[in-house]
């Protein structure tokens, strides 16, 4: 089983740099999984599913628009391999669908509401010590997410693509 969070900021309360009518926005995500490990030759794989809670906040020049509170399933595959005692190379894929009946489009309340998350990841990984059957970890990652539906943009079909990096810091067992 595992637990993960990812936050997402960008605020713009003083209208610094180029004027957009998107001010700021704030990304949440909160996944609980259960796990099951397999073997595909040389390379670890771990499958996962579970629940995940998203939460996506727009503010803009003329209006507000949200996604609060939403829950859906989560699925995931990842796949690593070790390149020595210390070091692993790994890959990451995982989606879900969100639904949520809390939003606001241009300040008008929403509901029935429905859109995706989607996320790649490429890194590598550090054994930093191994303790009790497992050990503890730091990764550096080249991150990729979607979030796509009616709800993000205005109720209508636009998309939010994020790339960059992230370090994580884990124990595994």
């Amino acid at each position: 089983m595992r637990a993960r969070w990812f936050e997402y900021e960008n605020l713009n309360p003083d209208h610094v740099g180029v004027p957009t009518l998107i001010e700021s926005f704030d990304l949440t995500m909160v996944d609980v999984e259960v796990t099951d490990k397999f073997k595909l030759g040389h390379w670890n794989g771990l499958i996962s599913g579970g629940l995940r809670y998203a939460d996506y906040k727009e503010f803009g020049f003329f209006d507000a628009d949200q996604m609060t509170d939403s829950l859906g399933p989560v699925i995931g595959i990842e796949l690593t391999r070790c390149v020595d005692d210390k070091w692993s190379l790994f890959g990451l894929a995982r989606t879900s669908l969100q639904f949520s009946d809390h939003g606001l489009d241009n300040g008008a309340p929403m509901t029935n509401l429905f859109f995706t998350i989607t996320e790649i990841q490429l890194g590598a990984e550090r054994t930093l010590r191994r303790v009790h059957g497992g050990h503890w970890f730091i990764r550096g990652v080249f991150e990729a997410q979607r979030w796509s539906g009616g709800v993000i943009g205005d109720g209508d079909t636009e998309d939010l693509g994020l790339i960059g990096g992230t370090v994580a810091i884990g124990f595994a067992r």
